[in-house]
């Protein structure tokens, strides 16, 4: 008998705690309030990625919650959404598209990011090479320079010579006459 009495006074107070438990369960969100929060963390992410630039990801979680949170809809809600919702790796969350689209944003801005340096690397392989051949036919160019001015100086004292050798047969001439 004692035995029984034991199992019952057990038996209600595991029925008071399961009462308790209840009782400060967190409410389950309608499906409306789910909805609107997906809405709300869709068109935070939308306008971060608009306003976000290579240099500068705006789409984090911590923007995207606090973005959200400034929802039209923010008063229908039981409570503001977190960045505990974004982390959640639960499928089954109304934060789960969020937290992918938040990732792959950032692999797709990384990708970019890689792609915009890959071709700035390329244009200036591009931008060197051509600068090389520009090096090559500037020096071409002043040897050629210097050559024309030997040939030049060369040509200038053939002329004073020719020169002095008319005034020479016209002193000759002169004299004759």
């Amino acid at each position: 008998m004692n035995l029984i009495h034991h199992f019952k006074r057990l038996l209600n107070s595991i029925m008071k705690i399961k009462y308790h438990i209840q009782e400060l369960k967190i409410p389950q969100l309608t499906k409306r309030e789910k909805e609107s929060k997906k809405k709300a963390l869709r068109e935070a992410i939308e306008q971060l990625k608009m306003e976000s630039t290579p240099d500068n990801n705006l789409v984090i979680q911590e923007n995207v919650c606090n973005l959200a949170n400034q929802s039209k809809d923010v008063n229908t809600w039981s409570a503001l959404i977190s960045v505990q919702t974004i982390k959640s790796k639960n499928s089954e969350g109304f934060g789960y598209e969020a937290r992918n689209e938040i990732i792959n944003f950032k692999k797709d801005l990384n990708k970019m990011v890689q792609s915009e340096e890959k071709q700035l690397l390329e244009k200036i392989k591009l931008l060197n090479q051509k600068n090389d051949l520009l090096f090559k036919q500037v020096t071409k160019l002043l040897d050629n320079e210097i050559e024309l001015k030997k040939e030049i100086g060369q040509l200038e004292l053939l002329i004073d010579r020719k020169n002095e050798e008319i005034i020479l047969l016209r002193k000759t001439l002169s004299k004759r006459d």
